[in-house]
């Protein structure tokens, strides 16, 4: 069969049996993160795709709220970062999801990473997101 993308894609067998692909580990620690921790998600939404062309990493629901949330694995790469911005003034200004939408980047040190997205999943159910200003978006992490 063909392969959905020309990446190796990652597979997580959620708790309630599902099977779902992610595109890198980094997506596939989010994502058993968030399944560890109970919350409801799932992989590339595709409400926007027809109307903006976007398809978020994940969509999250906690507590009643939606949120979204992109990685950001390639920022180093200028033509990834400039397609990042254009796909946030999307998100900002025609979408309207900026205060509802979390970004995460590699940062240079080694760090745990299933730590931070722990804090991540905390922020979100508290409702107090770091903000983050001159960064890739209203609430940025570095993983």
């Amino acid at each position: 069969g063909e392969k959905d993308s020309p990446f190796k894609p990652f597979y997580l067998t959620k708790k309630n049996g599902q099977t779902i692909q992610v595109m890198s580990k980094i997506e596939y620690i989010i994502a058993k993160v968030l399944d560890d921790e109970g919350i409801a998600f799932e992989t590339g939404p595709t409400e926007f795709l027809r109307e903006h062309h976007l398809i978020p990493d994940f969509k999250l629901s906690i507590d009643g709220e939606t949120y979204y949330w992109e990685h950001l694995g390639s920022m180093h790469d200028l033509n990834y970062r400039e397609r990042w911005y254009r796909k946030f003034r999307t998100y900002c200004e025609k979408i309207q999801i900026a205060d509802r939408l979390v970004t995460t980047s590699e940062d240079q040190k080694v760090t745990d990473t299933e730590k931070t997205v722990k804090k991540i999943v905390n922020d979100l159910r508290s409702g107090k997101l770091a903000k983050t200003e001159g960064a890739y978006s209203h609430h940025h992490y570095y993983i």
